[in-house]
């Protein structure tokens, strides 16, 4: 390894740390964006709540928006400590290390190659260029610059170790590297790269020892590759062959290659998403791509000896897109723009040394190198800061991503949403019916407009439109490939399932704006019949048979509901003392009857459900419950009131003047223990002993 001197080393860090924060100040006024971010951040309890020892075990031994990568949930929940959910602060760390990984890329390929000018131009394009705005800009993609600060770490781990091997130093290196795939898996490419290294610029393969070291590292690969592709299959991501045919995927990943090379030199007309060619790909561009992939090995073949930069620049590239360039077909993108964040840098390589190559005999060859490289960064600054600001908010994103692609059903829906948050629903109807035109068999768009169409009141276009999507109701489950055929093509079975709930439970609010009670409790007993654990429908389902007065199976919906999730309970406190309030007594005490086994200690449910029971004429009851708050409060003055409320109404005015005292030792200046004895002293000296008495009121 060359000797190299830190002459240069800091203002270049320095200057790469300042055009990169320059580049993406606009991210300091951006927002969260409506995909993905909510799982991410701000909708996620875990997340919003901090690393506790409780979401620190969640992050470790759940999937998190459907993939698995602890130390990222980590970083993020230490985000909403800091800042609590201002996005500002959740783009600023991604911005960090952004900055970190630019610096880090730059002493890395310093201290492998000693060429100081060449290591910073590659990192220059690294900060700059405009595909990688999506890995910084987008607060869900942390785990892309998580993940790539311990992959730089890793490298500069691993030059370390050849400098002076030691167990430790290796031992560095692999803690490292398991860092950075518990923040993202794709990072399991990285022991090839370090092969690719040892050949170009360390030029150690001629010992054995470079494979065996790498032994551990491969098997760490392999363990979170299989944990990945596990989680990702079970949530619905890695889709089956069934949907995406092999044959089909190989065309797409070959064409993306070269869509991937084709975008760095030309970074023009980006997307948060690039949907898959309507009609399939033309046979002439999976032509051209293997042509240009055939020309790129025979270039690295070619170069092998003579520049090894060259060889170990397109393995870089090719290598490190492998995972994502969708022969495992993960999401519903062709391609994205943040899979390039590591894989371009091996291209920048190639670019980087090749101008140093065939620039060594050119006249005045530093001014031309430096201005043409001025002009380059000034260019592709100019166009990731305008990249950038496209990620101020969704509307901005997604109506940029429908400016600048052909036929992308997924942003006109995804912009239809977001309309529809912002309160301009018929703006986001509009929306829908765009992304049905270029899509019209998706069902999930389908039940989304036919829900707009609910929200704006237009209950028969909605009920038709789900009844299209919801044929007549299946025997068993294999019934569901009725939704529609596309779904089934599209998604595996817990997705089915998830929309056919959801359109299901939609259809039955439908029935209710329309008064057709019976149709909507056969709609959620369906929903109940494939997912028994719906919270929504059983507690819909619950309501349809309050407002009919059939108060048990009411219940025993609303049961079902605390037992699968029993943070509704202060929910269902309030529906029943909404009830209780507008005398709906029966509704209200069957609801309180329900509490009771939650929360056995509660005085105020045994007071109300005391107070539903007196109002019913149920005294014997009404009694039990406020003798059961006494014993759990004995200090309780509105129990003794409660009780004297009892009495009076069964016309034992005597013990009912001993429980309004009880009241008033407890409570000297309690109001209604001072009017109740005063009411009943009147009365019993007016009519004796015995006789009617006013109804009395409970406090």
């Amino acid at each position: 390894m060359n000797k190299i001197t830190a002459k240069y080393d800091i203002p270049i860090c320095l200057a790469l740390a300042i055009a990169a924060f320059v580049v993406y100040a606009p991210l300091i006024h951006s927002d969260f964006i409506s995909f993905d971010d909510g799982d991410y951040v701000y909708e996620n309890n875990h997340i919003i709540s901090g690393p506790t020892p409780q979401n620190i075990v969640w992050a470790f031994t759940n999937p998190h928006a459907n993939n698995y990568h602890p130390l990222t949930s980590l970083s993020l929940m230490l985000d909403s400590v800091l800042f609590g959910l201002k996005p500002a602060g959740f783009h600023l760390t991604n911005l960090f290390f952004h900055i970190a990984n630019t610096i880090l890329l730059f002493l890395v390929l310093r201290l492998m190659t000693g060429a100081l000018w060449p290591s910073a131009f590659v990192a220059a394009l690294f900060a700059l260029h405009p595909l990688h705005v999506e890995s910084v800009a987008w607060v869900s993609e942390r785990k892309d610059v998580l993940s790539t600060f311990f992959w730089m770490l890793t490298l500069l781990a691993y030059i370390r170790y050849i400098e002076r091997p030691s167990a430790g130093r290796f031992a560095l290196a692999l803690s490292v590297f398991t860092l950075g795939l518990l923040s993202k898996s794709m990072l399991v490419t990285l022991p090839i790269i370090l092969l690719v290294l040892d050949y170009w610029p360390l030029n150690r393969l001629n010992s054995k020892i470079v494979l065996y070291e790498k032994i551990p590292f491969i098997l760490l690969s392999v363990i979170f590759s299989i944990i990945t592709f596990l989680v990702q299959w079970q949530v619905g991501l890695a889709k089956p062959l069934e949907s995406y045919p092999l044959g089909w995927r190989i065309e797409n990943a070959l064409v993306s290659y070269v869509i991937y090379i084709e975008k760095m030199f030309v970074p023009t007309n980006l997307a948060i998403f690039y949907p898959h060619p309507k009609g399939g790909i033309p046979v002439w561009q999976v032509i051209v791509a293997i042509l240009v992939l055939v020309l790129i090995i025979c270039s690295a073949i070619w170069q092998l000896n003579r520049r090894s930069y060259i060889t170990a620049g397109w393995l870089w590239f090719l290598i490190t897109l492998l995972p994502v360039i969708g022969i495992i077909q993960v999401g519903l993108q062709a391609y994205a723009d943040r899979y390039t964040y590591i894989p371009y840098i091996g291209l920048f390589i190639i670019i980087a040394w090749g101008i140093a190559d065939l620039s060594a005999r050119l006249p005045y060859r530093k001014v031309v190198i430096s201005l043409s490289a001025a002009v380059v960064f000034l260019a592709i600054g100019v166009q990731a800061r305008a990249q950038a600001g496209y990620w101020h908010d969704s509307i901005t994103l997604y109506q940029h991503a429908i400016a600048v692609t052909k036929d992308n059903w997924w942003a006109h829906r995804f912009l239809a949403n977001a309309l529809i948050e912002k309160g301009q629903v018929n703006e986001g109807i509009f929306q829908f019916k765009e992304s049905l035109k270029i899509d019209p068999q998706n069902a999930t768009t389908q039940n989304e407009l036919a829900r707009a169409l609910l929200d704006i009141g237009d209950v028969n276009q909605a009920v038709e439109m789900y009844q299209k999507l919801l044929p007549p109701l299946p025997k068993d489950l294999n019934g569901l490939v009725g939704i529609n055929p596309a779904i089934i093509k599209r998604n595996d079975i817990k997705v089915i399932i998830d929309l056919y709930t959801e359109a299901n439970i939609n259809l039955a609010a439908a029935f209710l704006r329309r008064g057709d009670v019976n149709e909507a409790a056969i709609r959620l007993r369906e929903v109940l019949r494939i997912n028994p654990d719906s919270i929504t429908a059983h507690r819909n389902l619950g309501d349809i048979f309050l407002q009919k007065g059939q108060i048990e199976d009411a219940q025993e919906q609303y049961m079902a509901v605390l037992r699968i999730q029993p943070a509704y309970l202060e929910e269902f406190k309030k529906l029943a003392d909404t009830l209780l309030q507008n005398n709906k007594f029966e509704q209200a005490a069957g609801i309180y009857v329900m509490l009771i086994p939650f929360q056995p200690n509660d005085i105020e449910t045994y007071n109300n459900l005391g107070i539903a029971f007196a109002e019913q004429g149920k005294l014997d009851e009404a009694y039990a419950c406020f003798t059961k708050v006494l014993s759990i409060s004995p200090n309780s003055a509105d129990g003794f009131v409660n009780i004297a409320n009892v009495f009076t109404m069964q016309g034992k005015l005597q013990q009912a003047i001993e429980y309004c005292d009880k009241a008033l030792k407890i409570a000297p200046n309690h109001p209604k223990a001072i009017e109740l004895k005063s009411q009943l002293i009147e009365q019993r000296r007016q009519s004796g002993k015995s006789g009617d008495v006013n109804r009395p009121a409970f406090p």
